[in-house]
């Protein structure tokens, strides 16, 4: 029988379902997710209409809308409905008890109005509805190439820590289809693998706009950079101070 802990998120007054054994969210949703919140200006507020997925947003609801491309267990499309009152969310995740999971934390937190869950994989979601667009992105993509160190037995953690059915080339394609011009893409990421995402990101026509690293060791390397790009957008960067966490608390 499958067992889950309800926990509350650090700093909020959210609950969060997850499995006691499986991918389970990390300081790195946090960041991130306080990343975004400090970029976001506030968007005039919408209307009462509730949102439904099927009604691809128009212009100025598509600046209402965050896309969170491999949402987990909802935390990050939660932690971003409750922060930005005036913003929509979409969490989008391959696996289905994943999803599962994130339907029931956005109704145990009461944000069903304001969010909603697909259970889909990217690719096909981008290819079945052209024209669908949304004004920001976020994500906390796989980190782990296929074959670079140990395979988590447990398939849940495996797909969401390593790149077995989400790239970093898989989210910045995502991310220059749906994200209207100049939109915003944010994604926490290892700082180790920063060429080679900096690389997709520019062939995606996603500038980077602003960049943070976070250290989780006074004297070590960076561990992780938070980047905010922007779709046709300037070529100008804003690299901030640095984050310095304990050590132990990144992903």
């Amino acid at each position: 029988m499958e067992k889950y802990t309800v926990d509350a998120i650090p700093g909020y007054e959210l609950l969060l379902t997850q499995p006691a054994k499986g991918y389970r969210f990390s300081t790195d949703s946090l960041l991130l997710a306080d990343f975004v919140v400090q970029t976001r200006p506030t968007p005039t507020p919408p209307s009462n209409r509730i949102f439904e997925i099927t009604d691809p947003p128009k212009h100025d609801q598509a600046l209402q809308t965050i896309l969170d491309i491999g949402t987990g267990c909802g935390i990050l499309a939660i932690l971003l409905a409750h922060r930005l009152p005036h913003y929509r969310a979409i969490g989008i995740e391959v696996q289905d008890r994943l999803a599962r999971l994130a339907q029931k934390n956005i109704g145990i937190n009461r944000l069903s109005d304001r969010v909603t869950i697909i259970h889909r994989d990217i690719i096909e979601f981008c290819t079945s509805d052209p024209s669908f667009k949304v004004g920001t992105i976020v994500s906390n993509p796989p980190y782990k190439k296929t074959g670079s160190g140990r395979l988590n037995p447990d398939p849940e953690k495996a797909i969401a820590r390593h790149e077995i059915r989400l790239t970093v080339e898989t989210v910045c394609r995502a991310a220059q289809q749906l994200l209207i011009d100049h939109g915003s893409f944010f994604l926490v990421y290892p700082s180790e693998r920063i060429q080679e995402l900096l690389v997709w990101l520019s062939r995606c026509d996603l500038h980077v706009h602003a960049m943070r690293f976070v250290y989780t060791q006074q004297d070590g390397p960076a561990m992780r950079v938070l980047i905010h790009a922007v779709k046709n957008g300037s070529k100008d960067c804003v690299v901030s101070p640095p984050i310095r966490l304990d050590s132990g608390s990144a992903q």
